[in-house]
């Protein structure tokens, strides 16, 4: 069953009406104005460029990955400052892409607002689900396409995973139940024996699962070689 992201915590309460709310480009005459974007992205990698520039990689509502340019963002305080671009912020940006204004296109988009929504604090508090938290983030970058909307699925399953590893005592049945998730979206997924009655759980109840310790691993066993195709 759908699990909707913004349904589990009290800062996503509300699905975005507006996960794109104006046209890239509107061209009157033989000027083109780029109006603003604005969306709500998780991110997923964050980059230096050049002195104090940063290059951005996040996922939207919409399962699209999107990779964002920050000049200056090193410098900038008032816009970019208290790590507000650090790995695992929810956030609100707003972006331009300044290579369409020459009728380019281009997957890069030049980011001039960013207001944090919500950084998941729990998971800088403990090594472990902190480096678990990153798997997520890793694994969501690497099956995630730039400006395609793969589905707003593959956004929620990364804000629940994210918000339940927060507080999760199994921390491997969560990461086994990510993974089963991740296979099953990609069309991966192999015909495994007790397999489905972990996918049908919403991964914030992945402590339900009615799975011992022993089938757990030889599930985990099965989707060895599956998952590291997709991953490669």
């Amino acid at each position: 069953m759908r699990q909707l992201f913004l349904q589990q915590s009290a800062v996503f309460l509300q699905q975005s009406d507006c996960a794109i709310e104006c046209q890239a480009l509107l061209t009157v005459g033989v000027i083109t104005v780029v109006r603003p974007m604005h969306e709500k992205v998780i991110v997923l990698s964050k980059k230096q460029s050049k002195d104090s520039d940063l290059l951005i990689k996040g996922i939207n509502e919409q399962g699209s990955k999107l990779l964002l340019y920050a000049r200056s963002a090193l410098k900038s305080k008032k816009r970019f400052g208290g790590g507000i671009l650090d790995p695992f912020n929810y956030l609100e940006v707003s972006y331009e892409d300044s290579h369409r204004k020459k009728g380019q296109v281009s997957d890069l988009h030049f980011l001039t607002e960013a207001k944090l929504i919500y950084d998941f604090p729990h998971l800088r508090k403990d090594w472990t689900r902190l480096n678990l938290g990153f798997y997520f983030l890793q694994t969501i970058e690497k099956v995630s396409h730039h400006e395609l909307p793969d589905s707003t699925e593959l956004f929620n399953l990364l804000g629940n995973s994210l918000k339940t590893l927060e507080t999760s005592e199994h921390l491997e049945t969560l990461q086994l139940h990510f993974n089963l998730k991740v296979l099953h979206l990609n069309g991966l997924m192999p015909q495994i024996e007790n397999s489905s009655e972990f996918l049908a759980l919403p991964i914030q109840k992945h402590s339900l699962v009615p799975l011992s310790q022993d089938q757990q691993t030889q599930l985990k066993m099965k989707i060895r070689e599956p998952l590291h195709d997709l991953l490669a």
